[in-house]
């Protein structure tokens, strides 16, 4: 399983800072702005941060799910700790 990193998205490279109609823009508003917490801990995601889509990309209510790498790693290792 690889991890992402979070985008710099204060600097307009990676969408546009003022409101617009670019599809590309709305998506990651959409996927990092309006869906940036991790599902773990609840803490926002912040630019940098490795996490990993752990969301049923099928499931229109968990798509966008994300979890903190760490957070993740946390969680299976407890998992796996506990059998």
């Amino acid at each position: 399983m690889g991890y992402l990193v979070i985008p710099d998205l204060t600097t307009g490279k990676y969408m546009c800072l003022t409101p617009c109609q670019h599809t590309d823009c709305a998506a990651v508003k959409r996927d990092f702005v309006e869906h940036g917490k991790c599902v773990i801990c609840g803490k926002p995601l912040e630019n940098g941060d490795k996490f990993y889509y752990v969301g049923d990309s099928q499931n229109e209510q968990t798509k966008y799910d994300k979890a903190h790498m760490f957070c993740e790693i946390e969680k299976i290792e407890k998992e796996r700790n506990s059998k």
